[in-house]
């Protein structure tokens, strides 16, 4: 729903209106009572005279403007479900909220992120883009999974439940169509999982690159910070995400001609400003991409005397190229 977008354009100082155009919360006629009811209650909780009292009393109101109007029902449901799961404590009732409503780790109690079985009903509802979304990335503030999970101490051992789960969402051929996700978009969180999700180089200027231990270090919420290494089933398993992914990408047709500098600094420099990926690697999954995508790729290298044809096989892996 529209909540946290009601939040973010009332800090902006606009009234009223705005913010409810600007967060794409229109005007509900009486024939839309559901939508009625919350556009009520986003009012209600972020207009000044309600400030003090939140959503809990907003919705209250709410409920008892709306206890003649049975359209209303799911979605005040779903915002008492919100409060609940925000002041939820016992991680078996908070792991049933989160299945039956498909509740996001963000509206999640932050105390209930310490118990795996929340973590289990948070995969298994999560979207796989979601899961992999690196907030570092994006630039939005968001929870970044893995990151968490690695944090937490969920993602060390292959006998963690947490682990299992996660590993069947990523060998969920429907999940990953379901995604879009596009095998940049993969290989780029695959890489920061080897790295142990070292900071990008402009992240944090000032930050120490490693703590004691030889461990990249990570700034959050302006503590630092340091992961452990996830399980290596983790990266094998994002990793055979990468082929698959192909079948997703747009279509760019026409020719393209490609000249490889072949020295062997190709896997050693790093390419796509990430730390640790290696420009074969990124050149593999670039030529593929675009193979798949239906354009006509032709690689050649610099020879001796002439350049050299690479001919591309069909079925070619990106590890394959790279090799």
């Amino acid at each position: 729903y529209k909540s946290t977008r009601v939040q973010e354009y009332k800090s902006h100082r606009l009234n009223h209106s705005k913010v409810i155009i600007k967060a794409g919360v229109y005007y509900s006629s009486p024939e839309d009572p559901a939508r009625a009811a919350l556009l009520t209650t986003l009012v209600k909780r972020y207009g000044d005279r309600y400030r003090e009292k939140g959503l809990e009393q907003a919705l209250a109101k709410t409920s008892k403007m709306f206890e003649d109007k049975p359209e209303a029902g799911e979605v005040l449901g779903y915002m008492e479900a919100v409060l609940q799961i925000k002041t939820e404590t016992e991680p078996s009732a908070a792991a049933q909220l989160i299945i039956l409503h498909k509740f996001d780790v963000d509206v999640v109690n932050k105390e209930l992120l310490e118990h795996g079985e929340v973590w289990e009903a948070l995969l298994a509802v999560l979207p796989l883009e979601r899961i992999l979304e690196d907030g570092a990335a994006t630039g939005q503030r968001k929870t970044r999974v893995l990151q968490k999970l690695a944090r937490k101490g969920f993602l060390d051992s292959p006998e963690s439940p947490v682990l299992k789960k996660l590993l069947l969402r990523l060998a969920s051929e429907a999940g990953l169509r379901e995604s879009g996700l596009q095998p940049a978009e993969l290989l780029s969180v695959l890489n920061r999982v080897e790295r142990r999700w070292e900071p990008l180089p402009s992240s944090f200027p000032a930050a120490p690159d490693q703590c004691r231990d030889g461990r990249p270090r990570l700034y959050e919420d302006g503590e630092l910070l340091s992961l452990p290494s996830p399980h290596r089933s983790l990266v094998v398993a994002l990793s055979s995400l990468l082929d698959p992914a192909m079948e997703q990408v747009a279509r760019a047709e026409g020719k393209v001609l490609v000249m490889l500098d072949t020295r062997a600094t190709i896997s050693t420099n790093c390419c796509w400003g990430a730390p640790g990926l290696a420009c074969s690697r990124a050149m593999a999954l670039t030529i593929l991409s675009l193979k798949a995508g239906g354009a006509n790729v032709k690689v050649f290298t610099p020879g001796s005397d002439k350049v050299k044809n690479i001919a591309l096989e069909e079925g070619e892996t990106v590890a394959g190229l790279e090799a």
